[in-house]
């Protein structure tokens, strides 16, 4: 369970990033 959540949060925060470099 902390480990599916952790992996959601690193997707979630890429995807921010990926979106605030383009």
């Amino acid at each position: 369970m902390k480990s599916k959540l952790i992996c959601i949060i690193m997707v979630i925060a890429f995807q921010a990033h990926f979106n605030m470099a383009v």
